[in-house]
C-alpha cells in the first residue's frame, strides 16, 4: 500500500506541472499532539488524513497543508505560526501553512482577553518522498577545443644572443657569440587536436669569434603535432614529429684542405614533445625536448649522429591587441661521428657543436 501511495505521488509530481493544476492533493500528513495535560484547553485540531497540496507553478515544488480545527473559549484568540486564526460562527478555523520537511513543528499560542497565554507545539509528519532531494544533473562536459598556442596569423619572430662552441677532430676549436634570429608559423589542422608548424633559425651576425673565419648556422624544422586528450587545462602536452635540416655556413675560400671545417646539409626525422602551463592573465610557461638523428655527406643516419635540444619559454600578452611577448632559453647540441678507412687505416672524425641562446620574441 505504501509503494502504491508513493507511486501516485510521483505521478502527481510529473503530471501536475504539465496540467498546471492548482492545489492538487499529493498524499496526506498527520499531526501528533503533546500529552493531554500540556495541551491548550478546548483546542481541537484534525490530526489524521491532512491533505498535502502543491502550490501552483512552484519549481522546485512547495507544499502546503490546511490546518483545521475548533477552539471553544470565549474572547480568546489563536495564533498559529505567527498567523492569526479566523473563526466562523461554529468556532471553527482553517489556516494554510507551508511545509518544507518531512517532520516539522507547528507553534500554536492561545491569547486570553487579559493577555494571558497558553502554548502548544504540534508535530507534523509528511511523506518522506515529497522532500527527497533530487541530485542536480551532472554538469555537461564541455569539450574545450585544444588549439595550438599560435596567436593571430600564427607568425612569431625572435632575436637572441647565442654562445656557440664547435670542435672537430684535427681542427682548432671555435668559440663565438652571435645574434640569432628565428621565425615561426603554425596553424591548426582540420582534425581535432592536430596542428602543424614550421620554423627556421639563422646566425645573423657573429659578434666575437676565437678564430677566423667564424661560422654561421642555419636550421629548418617542420612538424605535425597531436595534443594529448587526457591532459586537462591549464596543462597541455603535445607530441610532435617531423623533419629537421641544418647546415653550417663557413667561408672556406682562404683555408687549406687541412684547415677546412664544418658540416653541411644534415637532414633527419625528429621527435619533439612539448608541455605548456597556463598562468593568470593569459601568461604561459612552456618547455620542449628535441631528439633528431641526422645524416648527410659522409655521416650516416643513426643515434650517434644526432641533435638533442631543450628549451623553456615564458610568454604574456601585451598591448591593446594582446600579442604575445616571450622570453626563452634554448640549448642544443649536435654530435656527429664517422669512421673512415684510408689505406687500411681507420680514422674517426668527431664533430661537436653546442649553442646556448637567450631570445626575446613577439607574435603577430
Amino acid at each position: 500500500m505504501t509503494k502504491l501511495r508513493d507511486l501516485l505521488i510521483i505521478l502527481a509530481l510529473l503530471v501536475g506541472p504539465a496540467l498546471d493544476v492548482t492545489a492538487a492533493p499529493l498524499g496526506t500528513a498527520h499531526i501528533t499532539r503533546v500529552e493531554l495535560a500540556k495541551r491548550i484547553k478546548n483546542l481541537d485540531v484534525k490530526t489524521e488524513d491532512i491533505k498535502i497540496e502543491k502550490k501552483k507553478k512552484s519549481d522546485p515544488p512547495e507544499w502546503t497543508i490546511n490546518l483545521n480545527g475548533t477552539f471553544n473559549r470565549e474572547d480568546w484568540g489563536l495564533v498559529i505560526q505567527e498567523s492569526e486564526a479566523l473563526f466562523d460562527s461554529e468556532n471553527e478555523f482553517s489556516l494554510t501553512l507551508p511545509i518544507s520537511e518531512e517532520s516539522s513543528e507547528i507553534r500554536v499560542v492561545a491569547i486570553g482577553p487579559l493577555g494571558q497565554t497558553e502554548s502548544e507545539t504540534l508535530t507534523l509528519v509528511a511523506p518522506k518522498i515529497l522532500f527527497k532531494k533530487t541530485p542536480p544533473p551532472p554538469p555537461e562536459k564541455v569539450e574545450v577545443e585544444m588549439k595550438p598556442d599560435f596567436i593571430y596569423s600564427g607568425f612569431s619572430s625572435s632575436l637572441g644572443l647565442s654562445i656557440i662552441s664547435y670542435t672537430e677532430t684535427g681542427i682548432t676549436p671555435l668559440s663565438e657569440t652571435a645574434l640569432t634570429g628565428k621565425i615561426s608559423y603554425g596553424r591548426a589542422l582540420p582534425w581535432r587536436r592536430w596542428d602543424w608548424g614550421v620554423n627556421s633559425f639563422l646566425t645573423l651576425l657573429p659578434l666575437t669569434a676565437s678564430k677566423s673565419p667564424s661560422a654561421r648556422f642555419l636550421g629548418v624544422n617542420a612538424r605535425v603535432g597531436y595534443t594529448l586528450p587526457f591532459i586537462q587545462e591549464p596543462w597541455k602536452v603535445s607530441i610532435l614529429g617531423g623533419f629537421y635540416y641544418t647546415t653550417m655556413i663557413v667561408n672556406l675560400a682562404n683555408l687549406t684542405a687541412v684547415e677546412k671545417f664544418g658540416f653541411s646539409n644534415m637532414l633527419g626525422p625528429q621527435l619533439f614533445p612539448t608541455v605548456r602551463r597556463r598562468l593568470n592573465n593569459g601568461q604561459t610557461v612552456s618547455g620542449y625536448l628535441k631528439f633528431s638523428p641526422v645524416s648527410g655527406g659522409p655521416f650516416l643516419l643513426g643515434v650517434a649522429n644526432r641533435e638533442i635540444g631543450l628549451g623553456m619559454t615564458y610568454s604574456r600578452p601585451v598591448g591593446k591587441n594582446e600579442h604575445p611577448l616571450s622570453v626563452g632559453i634554448d640549448l642544443a647540441r649536435i654530435s656527429l661521428q664517422q669512421d673512415f678507412i684510408v689505406r687500411g687505416n681507420t680514422y674517426t672524425v668527431e664533430i661537436q657543436s653546442s649553442s646556448y641562446s637567450l631570445a626575446v620574441g613577439y607574435g603577430f
